[in-house]
């Protein structure tokens, strides 16, 4: 942003008069109201006016500082370890400040945390800042440096910008009449931890800042003061006591002949994944053959052989593959040839292939069915059943039901040909759609907007006067097993920084709640989901609490809604939907105490207030909405009648003193006009004053016309200030 300020002094002439009065009589108040038009940013068409305050006294410094935890009330600890359940004091640590078995690499290891410089005081006030550093345990020796980096987005993360602390650091003062608190300064501790650090060894290290102390309102000077050693906020460190140990591996090779699996693994359960003891991942089948579907986990039931596969969700639409592998034991007492009988009616699409043991084709018999060869009595034979089916997960709105695939096995030592036992092997493939509630399901074609307004209140609801946007979403298992999903979701908005006016983009998180019988949000926010059963929907509430700094998404009456991104991964399945077409529109909104805040002071002291003598007052005027306003102006004049905190105040400045000269400065480009009577516009560096002035505007012209129009624009938190002299009569 281009910083223009112009210091230029109009001065009036002034006419040669006979004698008079002495003066102004003593006691007369001098009142003095500063008015602002502009057009509403709502609308972008109709006219507005706002008010200064009366004149106000100069107030004296009365510097002070903390430094303190970030996100914390809690002030100061001591250098001990960590006492679980502390709430302050010696033990006590916030949980961002307990950092355990930290491992040292081989150039060292940096532990950074947050602190806050906070102004208890009303002046600028530069802290100087040291580490004071402890340790216990084998010699801590050597202790670790410490360095302090500036925070400028207050995320806790050295990033480009955040600059290294070398000298003081001064806290700028807060604005008592905004909603945050300008008076504070994030920074970042930085512990280098050495290479040599010793294990198991504790660190503790804290800031310690030294500033200026309000001491006596008399006090000409507020001495440097240092925070006690019982002012402390130490972070704590320990280093890692490592503990390896051999142990015999195990073989879960399932390529080997042995069929039943040895190895335990997780399947879907009701309430989440559980441990099957008896899993087997299938094996690669030869080349040429068809190709399992990679992260398939495959459960065993050992009394029936039955088997039950949770392929995972993949990105293409080829078909998926799962291979099943198993064997025919003979329980008799002579050798048997068996065969094996396909499946019939199988789902559109399914196809079923029977293979060997180690993956090789089967030559049917004269029946179609696949002969294994003859068995000794007590023997086995391996098969693999492989099944191909449909990509199922590529439309979520399609239910993917079990498929059911029934492998006979006939003896040929009886003379029929019906299955003397079955082998059952299910596909339970997963899928599930995730979208805007629409009754029963869920409709990610579904693109409603919310309207919010900044700086309110947050909230839970759908009413469109708080600052929290709420969606209803939902999330039907169409899948054929049970599954949580983990869901996330993220809308950037362009906030305003309240200090230099710079816009930049904010990238805010979606938070998601159990939606009650009534729609309304529950419980704690949400990162993963209940477990959600095949066919069941599963009501969540998203909620969007907008920033207090938001800008709006109005330009002179037109919205442009910004698009929110949310999406869902199954857990085990690894399946992913999303939804991106709801919508958050940011009204206009006041950052301050009013759209357009006007604070009048008066520079002078009161005992200069003599006839003959200046008074001078200064007018700052920001723009506090979260837009920019049109045709802005400053005017200085008498008869204005007050409102608000000003009723029953009508201003006579022009009444008992005379216009002496006027200068001012923006914080944004363009050029600065004075108008004088109601007059045409002049630039204020040459501008010649009436004889007698009765009315005083000043702005700025940024579309460069030479005048002050709907076509000039005051940015948000765009500042002007004007310094404004009359003589008292």
């Amino acid at each position: 942003m281009k910083l223009h300020t112009s210091l230029l002094t109009l001065m009036a002439a002034l006419a040669a008069g006979s004698a008079a009065a002495a003066g102004t009589p003593a006691g007369t108040p001098i009142t003095n109201i500063a008015t602002a038009t502009f057009i509403d940013p709502n609308d972008g068409t109709t006219p507005k006016t706002s008010q200064s305050n009366t004149v106000t006294t100069t107030v004296l410094p009365k510097p002070g500082f903390d430094v303190n935890f970030s996100g914390t009330t809690v002030d100061g600890n001591t250098p001990v370890a960590p006492v679980a359940g502390a709430t302050g004091g010696a033990g006590y640590y916030p949980a961002d400040y307990v950092k355990n078995n930290v491992v040292p690499t081989a150039t060292g290891i940096d532990v950074d945390t947050k602190y806050t410089l906070v102004n208890t005081g009303n002046s600028v006030n530069p802290v100087t800042l040291v580490a004071v550093v402890s340790a216990n345990g084998n010699g801590a020796s050597p202790l670790p440096t410490v360095e302090y980096y500036l925070d400028l987005n207050g995320n806790g993360l050295i990033e480009p910008g955040d600059t290294l602390i070398s000298g003081p650091v001064s806290i700028p003062v807060d604005d008592p009449l905004t909603p945050g608190d300008e008076g504070q300064v994030q920074i970042i501790q930085r512990i280098k931890i050495p290479v040599t650090a010793p294990k198991a060894s504790e660190y503790f290290v804290s800031p310690q800042g030294t500033g200026q102390q309000f001491v006596t309102a008399t006090s000409t000077t507020d001495p440097a003061s240092t925070e006690p050693s019982t002012d402390l906020q130490y972070t704590y460190v320990k280093i890692a006591n490592p503990s390896v140990d051999i142990v015999p591996p195990t073989d879960t090779d399932p390529s080997t002949p042995t069929v039943t699996p040895p190895v335990p693994g997780p399947i879907p359960g009701p309430v989440g994944p559980v441990t099957d003891p008896n899993t087997y991942v299938p094996p690669a089948n030869p080349p040429g053959g068809p190709v399992t579907t990679p992260g398939t986990i495959i459960a065993v039931d050992p009394a029936t052989g039955d088997q039950n596969a949770y392929p995972p969700a993949d990105l293409g639409t080829a078909p998926d593959v799962v291979t099943f592998v198993s064997q025919v034991t003979n329980n008799g007492t002579i050798p048997d040839a068996v065969v094996l009988i396909p499946p019939t009616g199988l789902p559109p699409g399914t196809i079923v292939t029977i293979l060997d043991g180690n993956g090789n084709p089967i030559t049917p018999d004269a029946n179609g069915n696949f002969p294994l060869g003859i068995i000794a009595p007590g023997g086995s034979v391996p098969f693999r059943v492989i099944v191909t089916y449909p990509d199922p997960d590529g439309n979520p709105a399609t239910p993917a039901p079990s498929i059911p695939i029934i492998i006979g096995v006939d003896s040929g030592n009886d003379p029929d040909l019906t299955p003397n036992t079955e082998g059952k092997f299910t596909v339970n493939p997963p899928n599930v759609i995730f979208g805007d509630t629409d009754g029963t399901t869920a409709a990610p074609a579904k693109f409603p907007n919310e309207t919010v307004i900044p700086g309110t209140a947050t909230g839970t609801g759908t009413a469109q006067t708080d600052s929290s946007a709420v969606f209803p979403m939902s999330v039907v298992n169409t899948g054929a097993y049970p599954e949580s999903y983990t869901i996330a979701g993220s809308v950037t908005v362009k906030v305003i920084n309240p200090t230099t006016g710079v816009i930049s983009d904010q990238v805010v998180p979606v938070k998601y709640y159990l939606a009650d019988a009534n729609g309304n949000p529950t419980g704690p926010a949400l990162t993963t989901t209940p477990v959600v059963a095949p066919g069941a929907q599963l009501k969540l509430v998203a909620v969007i609490d907008v920033p207090a700094n938001a800008a709006s998404t109005t330009a002179n009456g037109v919205s442009t809604p910004l698009p929110v991104s949310q999406g869902i991964v199954g857990s085990f399945s690894g399946i992913a939907r999303s939804d991106d077409n709801d919508t958050v529109s940011i009204g206009v909104a006041n950052t301050g105490p009013s759209g357009i805040e006007i604070t009048k002071t008066q520079t002078s002291a009161n005992a200069n207030a003599l006839p003959g003598n200046d008074i001078q007052y200064q007018i700052v005027a920001k723009n506090n909405f979260n837009a920019s306003v049109r045709g802005f102006f400053l005017t200085e004049q008498g008869g204005v009648v007050g409102t608000g905190t000003n009723t029953g105040t009508t201003t006579n400045l022009f009444t008992y003193s005379t216009y002496k000269s006027v200068a001012a400065s923006a914080n944004f480009a363009g050029n600065l006009l004075v108008r004088f009577n109601s007059m045409g516009w002049q630039p204020i560096g040459t501008a010649v004053a009436p004889a007698s002035v009765t009315r005083v505007d000043v702005g700025v012209d940024t579309s460069s016309d030479g005048a002050i129009t709907a076509a000039d624009t005051m940015p948000s938190t765009g500042v002007i200030t004007v310094n404004f002299t009359t003589t008292i009569k």
